[in-house]
């Protein structure tokens, strides 16, 4: 019997401390430095927040992609939802623009859409939703109390599909 551990669990095994760190930098966490004793330190906390978030962010985009490559169902699903929950609990402590970079570059538009959702990034969630025919949802967001007034008039106007793009006026 082979006691050599698998990359799964170790990749669990990192995921969960690295959520204890993150947690403890934030004071969330149960045991650890916490806030105490700690003045001085809030720009080195943040930052190592940040590192701390976008490493945990990247294990849950990775494990999600090869569950998805792999065409395991239960798994698949799984890692997707671990993904999003992440996503909805650490958004705050993610680098925006490395954030969206990764969703992206891995095919993870929906998460990209949720991520954009929760950050509060009206204008990318309705964007997002009108180019990829999802026009229930985006209406769906329009008419959420939380996006102001003047995303949702400008994403009506900016993101139309019949918006006339690229139509001159040229006299013959």
């Amino acid at each position: 019997m082979n006691s050599t551990p698998t990359f799964a669990c170790i990749d669990d095994a990192l995921a969960r401390y690295l959520t204890l760190m993150l947690d403890d930098v934030d004071g969330r966490g149960g045991g650890g430095r916490g806030r105490e004793g700690r003045e001085g330190h809030e720009g080195h906390d943040a930052a190592l927040a940040k590192k701390l978030a976008s490493w945990l962010l990247d294990l849950h985009v990775s494990r999600a992609c090869a569950a998805e490559e792999e065409e395991e169902e239960d798994d698949g699903g799984a890692a997707a939802g671990e993904l999003t929950t992440f996503l909805s609990a650490y958004a705050p402590r993610l680098d925006a623009a490395a954030t969206k970079k990764l969703l992206t570059e891995s095919g993870r538009l929906d998460d990209l859409a949720h991520y954009a959702e929760v950050i509060g990034a009206w204008d990318d969630v309705l964007s997002h939703r009108v180019r990829h025919g999802q026009y229930a949802k985006a209406f769906e967001a329009m008419r959420d109390a939380n996006v102001p007034s003047d995303a949702k008039a400008r994403s009506i106007s900016h993101w139309s599909p019949y918006d006339r793009v690229g139509v001159v006026n040229a006299v013959p």
